[in-house]
């Protein structure tokens, strides 16, 4: 299921995650950490990051990092699906739809992570929807 809950019941306890997410605007994205998404609140991880592999905008796939060396890389919350840096760069569920605005934690601007209209601008949040994720453990 795609809720908060069926998330933890699944990734809870796991370290070294990748998630993948595909966009209705027909981006790649997605993000990975070495933290177990069991945790509290927010997480400090060096080796965090969030990713674009493919942009309907032919944007070349990035790597997007921390600014903060590593501070508030993701944010756990038990109500929250798999969500990246403290400003939730990244959101992808919970009691919201799932939206990008980097910048706060991680590089970048706006929604250029998931795609839409206004990607070029800075605007607070963009909302998208998810076609499919899934969340991978990486050895």
């Amino acid at each position: 299921g795609n809720s908060s809950a069926a998330f933890h019941r699944k990734c809870d306890g796991y370290s070294n995650t990748i998630t993948l997410v595909h966009s209705n605007h027909d981006h790649i994205f997605g993000g990975f950490t070495t933290k177990d998404w069991s945790g509290q609140a927010g997480y400090k991880d060096d080796n965090a990051f969030l990713f674009l592999i493919r942009s309907q905008f032919n944007h070349k796939p990035k790597v997007y990092k921390n600014k903060k060396k590593g501070n508030g890389a993701i944010y756990i919350h038990q109500t929250y699906g798999p969500t990246w840096g403290g400003g939730h760069d990244l959101y992808l569920q919970g009691g919201h739809l799932p939206y990008s605005h980097l910048g706060y934690t991680y590089e970048g601007t706006g929604n250029e992570l998931c795609g839409g209209e206004t990607h070029k601008t800075n605007m607070a949040g963009h909302k998208f929807s998810i076609v499919e994720y899934e969340v991978f453990v990486v050895n």
